[in-house]
């Protein structure tokens, strides 16, 4: 934070030992003041890291993707990447991609791609302030943006059936999209199931841990429950979902958001629920690290079984 560095170093230029208890004092409260203001100003910016640029050329791809440019209920438009297998399963779901913070879709595709193989369609958005989506994003934009995303699925594929997947961010987004959805009804027929990996539920907790993470905002944690607004998070709303399937992954080792964040959101959502916690996971890396293969597997169980979780073979056991 180069601005409360500069602040920092005004303090450390007064001559403490010429310095009255009275002139102290108020020298650290103007400290206070001016950080309080800073972190009022732009904590927000906190929790996004958007880039705008193309990490990969599509044409290049095996699987090519159709970009679309939709426009959200706030009329502004983001873009849409329609990744086609070419499998021509209508029967099969569709899964819906909610990328998680950082870069953008041309980047995060990649944690999807794999199911393309497996014969499942699939589709990635990018948020306002992402990739080509014009705009700045915050929670509010980004949730209308989810919406948009699964009403233009729903609008786009009337015949199909979705599971949503939301990473890291994206989770938080998409299980409050889905909480949105107000214009499907009821959403279990169509929306099979939804996947919350890495993610979290309130963006004041997880803004805590980011302040947390720095030895000049450490003691500004609780600035967070002020600034940041959980207006647009799914905290406290996250039994709505049901009676749409819902399944937590979260690995142990995630070094971004910690395994709690996963198991409040499993201990808030109602039945039917699964929690898969992975005992060597990092973070988002539930299906493409050491533990792929068997966590894949899971997945397409679910995706040929209506996502019932009666149906996982694993050793894992939801609690």
């Amino acid at each position: 934070m180069p601005n409360l560095y500069n602040v920092l170093n005004i303090v450390e230029s007064i001559h403490l030992c010429h310095l009255s208890q009275d002139m102290l004092f108020n020298r650290f409260f103007f400290l206070f003041i001016a950080a309080t203001g800073l972190c009022l100003s732009g904590c927000s910016h906190f929790l996004y890291y958007p880039s705008r640029r193309l990490y990969i050329t599509p044409s290049h791809l095996s699987f090519i993707p159709v970009e679309i440019v939709y426009t959200s209920s706030d009329g502004k438009p983001f873009v849409i990447w329609y990744f086609d297998s070419k499998s021509k399963r209508i029967d099969r779901p569709m899964i819906l991609f909610f990328h998680g913070n950082a870069e953008n879709m041309s980047s995060h595709y990649s944690s999807a791609y794999w199911l393309l193989e497996k014969g499942y369609d699939f589709a990635i958005f990018d948020y306002p302030g992402y990739g080509p989506s014009p705009g700045s994003p915050n929670p509010e934009n980004t949730v209308r943006s989810g919406v948009s995303f699964l009403e233009w699925a729903i609008k786009m594929f009337p015949n199909r059936k979705f599971v949503v997947w939301g990473q890291s961010l994206g989770g938080a987004i998409a299980l409050r999209s889905v909480i949105e959805l107000s214009s499907l009804k009821p959403k279990s027929e169509v929306i099979l199931g939804i996947v919350a990996e890495s993610t979290f539920s309130s963006y004041r907790s997880v803004g805590a841990d980011i302040l947390s993470r720095s030895f000049w905002t450490w003691l500004l944690q609780p600035l967070s429950y002020v600034v940041l607004s959980d207006k647009f998070a799914p905290r406290g709303r996250i039994s709505e979902i049901s009676p749409i399937p819902l399944l937590v992954v979260h690995g142990k080792r995630d070094p971004m958001i910690d395994l709690n964040e996963g198991e409040m959101i499993f201990e808030e959502a109602k039945e039917p629920k699964y929690l898969l916690t992975v005992e060597d996971g990092h973070h988002t890396d539930a299906f493409v690290g050491k533990s792929r293969e068997e966590n894949r597997n899971l997945f397409t169980q679910l995706l040929e079984n209506k996502f019932s979780f009666s149906s996982i073979t694993t050793s894992e056991q939801p609690f």
